[in-house]
């Protein structure tokens, strides 16, 4: 955006990456919102220091993974407030990517921005592993969205229950637990109510349970899949996103 009034940093979900979110990410730009996206560790056109592609593998210590992945929100965080400036500064994050988010606020006090969570993985609602096949079906109900998830070969089927657990971000009960410290300028939760690879209800809990926060809302989007914003419909959820950060862009940036 030339003259932008909000810049958002965005995390993706587990297996995917970032390329797949860039007509949402134009449709933010038309509003005059700037946006930075990158694929976590293990992701998309990510890197292994060797060249090597460890696809959904992380070799690393738990703890060790934690802090790089908190260790990179926070460096382009950084950046973002450095390239887009007298702006206020939202952190959003869709399923993994919602998890890690929450998790960035609550390992960062200093933290006095905008959050918004997208069907985050507050508690999973399907066991994993979960295979590209049947993955891709509970995405979406729009057909050719999940046949661009199945042909995508950025996508891919090898994330395993290890190393979901290397990141040492299992959600569950421990972020249901952590909320009440959960600290940010305002909140904005949104879930499909037939969300079978994340749990709407724990979501809900987590939302609940942010008592340190006046400014925030929970949105149900009902009979929607996971992908919200791949689903049937998705132009009234867009929508939705880029409303609810012009709105708090204006009032309390």
């Amino acid at each position: 955006a030339e003259k932008p009034i909000a810049g958002v940093l965005f995390i993706h979900g587990l297996g995917e990456h970032i390329e797949r979110f860039n007509d949402m990410f134009n449709e933010f730009r038309s509003n005059d919102i700037s946006v930075l996206g990158f694929d976590l560790r293990g992701h998309g056109r990510s890197d292994s220091k060797d060249g090597s592609k460890m696809y959904g593998h992380l070799a690393q210590p738990s703890k060790s993974i934690r802090d790089s992945i908190q260790s990179d929100v926070w460096f382009l965080m950084d950046l973002l407030c450095k390239h887009v400036v007298d702006v206020p500064y939202f952190l959003m994050g869709h399923s993994l990517g919602g998890e890690i988010a929450s998790y960035y606020v609550l390992d960062s006090p200093e933290f006095n921005h905008h959050t918004e969570l997208i069907a985050p993985n507050i508690e999973p609602g399907v066991p994993v592993p979960i295979f590209k096949k049947i993955f891709g079906s509970l995405t979406s109900r729009d057909e050719a969205s999940v046949e661009r998830y199945r042909q995508d070969p950025l996508i891919h089927p090898y994330v395993t229950l290890m190393s979901v657990a290397k990141f040492g971000l299992d959600g569950g009960q421990e972020l249901i637990t952590l909320a009440k410290s959960f600290k940010a300028k305002s909140l904005l939760v949104t879930h499909g109510t037939d969300d079978k690879i994340t749990s709407p209800s724990a979501s809900k809990m987590f939302y609940d349970g942010c008592s340190e926060i006046e400014d925030k809302e929970y949105k149900s989007f009902p009979g929607y899949y996971h992908e919200l914003h791949f689903d049937l419909g998705k132009e009234e959820v867009i929508a939705f996103y880029i409303n609810w950060i012009k709105k708090h862009a204006s009032i309390n940036g």
